[in-house]
């Protein structure tokens, strides 16, 4: 395994374009901030199983890769365990990853590239290339929103250091296909020595756009995670979402803040400004400008009905022992209808 430490803070090492030759740092320049050019499909091809997901900039592409296949040992997996590590391993989260969202971390692991080829990797930002390699994917296990998540699959197991929840997993889009499932297995083996025995996943199955049009999320239910042998143990609950017109949503949490004015109310509410809501005026009330503000910017409202759920065991002890049954793989995303909000 390559060193964690070896794995640098993006902005003290070199990136692609600062190490490329000058005409080729101009012709990398380009594409810097734009999602690949190539006309990818945003649809699966559920006819041929020779392809994989991967993202750039939180644009989403399915790639077919006949002529590059996962080379396994010009890769390396490390767990990101010092600052600089996490610090990188977040910047290509937040760029990359439809979320654009850090989890609350227990642990985070590195895909590194120990001989990128400038033409796999032709956007410099935000990965970084390091003495160890380049980093190319994250897989973050971290702490759920409630302890249900992992409790009531691993009953026997101790929450947020036995079991944890598969929080972010991400790969950029030259990475070859098959890559998914031999990064988790290293994954799995690093979290085991780190004391954790269960892991949890979610897919969400319902398509996201933005105002434009264009895709966030086209919507999965988990393929990656049925390629690596995950137990599937049904749907969370259904409840309504918000999703707001850069195709994000607004969790209930976020609106409960508002309604409340509790702490992290004032964060809450720039989002919704950035987005073209008004100000509250004089003397308004915060759910009576919520009110108003989520019509203004053309928020919608959806029945979200639930995410897939998966689960894998990491050793065999009794411990680990799902309490919750196997269930059939889903197949399927989930058509979904909006409302306006503020429509009847």
């Amino acid at each position: 395994m390559v060193s964690a430490s070896a794995v640098a803070a993006l902005g003290t090492t070199r990136t692609l374009v600062d190490a490329a030759p000058p005409g080729a740092r101009r012709a990398v320049a380009g594409l810097r901030g734009d999602p690949p050019a190539a006309p990818l499909p945003t649809a699966r091809p559920l006819s041929d199983d020779r392809w994989c997901q991967r993202w750039r900039h939180r644009h989403h592409t399915w790639h077919r890769h006949d002529e590059h296949a996962f080379d396994p040992d010009r890769f390396a997996v490390v767990e990101l365990d010092d600052r600089d590590g996490k610090r990188a391993a977040r910047r290509l989260i937040v760029d990359h990853h439809y979320a654009g969202s850090w989890p609350a971390a227990m642990h985070c692991f590195g895909l590194i590239d120990r001989a990128p080829q400038l033409d796999y990797y032709p956007d410099p930002h935000p990965s970084a290339l390091t003495a160890a390699g380049r980093l190319v994917g994250v897989a973050v296990l971290s702490v759920p929103q409630h302890v249900a998540v992992v409790a009531n699959p691993f009953p026997h197991l101790t929450p947020y250091h036995e079991a944890a929840d598969l929080g972010r997993f991400l790969l950029l889009d030259p990475v070859a296909v098959n890559a998914e499932s031999w990064f988790l297995a290293r994954v799995f083996r690093l979290a085991r020595r780190r004391g954790v025995r269960g892991v949890v996943a979610f897919a969400d199955p319902v398509p996201r756009r933005r105002a434009d049009g264009t895709f966030v999320l086209p919507g999965h239910v988990g393929w990656s995670y049925q390629g690596h042998n995950a137990i599937y143990l049904g749907r969370s609950s259904a409840s309504p979402q918000i999703l707001l017109p850069d195709g994000t949503s607004l969790p209930g949490r976020a609106a409960s803040k508002i309604a409340s004015a509790e702490p992290g109310a004032g964060g809450v509410a720039a989002r919704l400004r950035r987005l073209g809501a008004p100000g509250p005026a004089a003397g308004e009330a915060p759910t009576a400008w919520f009110a108003r503000a989520l019509p203004a910017i053309g928020a919608t409202i959806i029945r979200h009905p639930g995410k897939h759920k998966y689960a894998w065991r990491l050793d065999r002890t009794p411990a680990s022992r799902l309490a919750q049954p196997s269930l059939p793989y889903p197949k399927s995303i989930d058509p979904i209808t909006a409302t306006a909000v503020g429509s009847r």
